[in-house]
């Protein structure tokens, strides 16, 4: 078996220096990555042991480096400090040693670069990092855009933990930030999500929710009112709200939200049933596209009801055989939804 990567060698790639020129040493470590992982679904059993023995070694490896990473990451050169935090990002959990470190050293960071790569380290190494979130808190109101970004992602991966945050999340939904390119996202919009991935932990959010949803950002109800069956999914005026969405005429862009907001109720949403059938066969939508992906959410809403939504299934069974793309498979997984038999 070929011997695996040393201690040195790993440690140079994780705390390489992004000069100019070529990295051949790297290039060679990626390829014996490369080849260990291909390895590990080799049909040779032999093959594969020494795949995971090989890359369990290396795990061992990258543990031991993580003390001389953290001494990187007051390194004088930022670049060093980054390509520090940057590596102990990617290490995830198997750097978790290095939290203390990390929190103690963001609060003294002035590169923002840096801070967001801390941030970032921090937030890989969840759920053991979760000591970590008011110091989330805290940068998601710095005043430079990724940090802030960081901040606010990175606090919506700690479920209760995060409930202290929910406050400052609040308030992000109201960042003036707009998003760079189309490629990323805004603020505004990472606060909601992070608010839905807390869940019922953030349900002192839902009046705020309820608000963005009737309210004329289009951009922003779209993500609040799924969010709802997330965060307050016992709240009585739930599924009649969404009953509203899904007639409305004046909102029709709204209606895929209802019916994704009622797929992730569930059974719970079964009094739906009759509404999401009349849904189903609108044809008032501005584009096609909007029409497909509104009624594959609408059956992927039945589908999910199970046994429950049985009269739907003569009209999903019509959509299973003359739907197309998306609205086919989703027909063909409600079907076999609906029609399984509890185990």
């Amino acid at each position: 078996m070929k011997r695996c990567m040393s201690i040195g060698a790993v440690a140079a790639i994780l705390i390489a220096l992004p000069v100019a020129g070529d990295y051949p040493t790297i290039g060679v470590d990626k390829a014996r990555f490369k080849e260990l992982k291909e390895n590990l679904i080799n049909n040779n059993a032999r093959v594969q042991w020494e795949a995971a023995q090989a890359l369990g070694q290396i795990a061992e490896e990258l543990e031991a480096c993580v003390g001389r990473l953290q001494t990187q990451l007051q390194n004088d050169n930022p670049k060093v400090r980054f390509e520090a935090a940057t590596a102990l990002s990617r290490m995830g959990p198997l750097g978790k040693s290095a939290i203390v470190t990390l929190r103690k050293l963001l609060k003294i960071e002035q590169i923002p670069d840096v801070k967001t790569k801390m941030i970032h380290a921090l937030v890989s190494m969840r759920p053991f990092s979760k000591d970590a979130v008011p110091d989330l808190i805290e940068h998601a109101k710095h005043k430079d855009r990724n940090v802030r970004m960081a901040a606010v992602c990175g606090l919506g991966g700690y479920e209760a933990e995060s409930k202290i945050a929910v406050p400052v999340l609040i308030e992000a939904i109201n960042d003036p930030d707009v998003a760079p390119n189309e490629r990323e996202t805004c603020i505004s919009h990472a606060a909601l999500l992070a608010l839905r991935s807390i869940g019922p932990h953030a349900m002192e959010a839902s009046s705020v929710f309820f608000k963005l949803a009737n309210g004329d950002k289009l951009d922003l109800a779209r993500i609040a009112i799924p969010a709802l069956a997330k965060i307050d999914p016992r709240n009585p005026k739930l599924v009649p709200f969404y009953l509203e969405l899904l007639a409305d005429q004046q909102r029709p862009a709204l209606r895929q939200s209802a019916a994704n907001g009622l797929a992730q109720l569930g059974p719970d949403s079964h009094e739906a049933i009759p509404a999401l059938l009349l849904a189903l066969e609108r044809d008032d939508y501005p584009t096609a596209s909007e029409a497909n992906h509104t009624r594959a959410a609408i059956i992927q809403a039945l589908g999910n009801m199970g046994s429950l939504a049985i009269e739907a299934l003569p009209t999903i069974r019509n959509y299973e055989k003359n739907g197309t793309g998306l609205v086919n498979l989703a027909a063909r997984i409600a079907v076999q939804k609906i029609t399984q038999k509890e185990q």
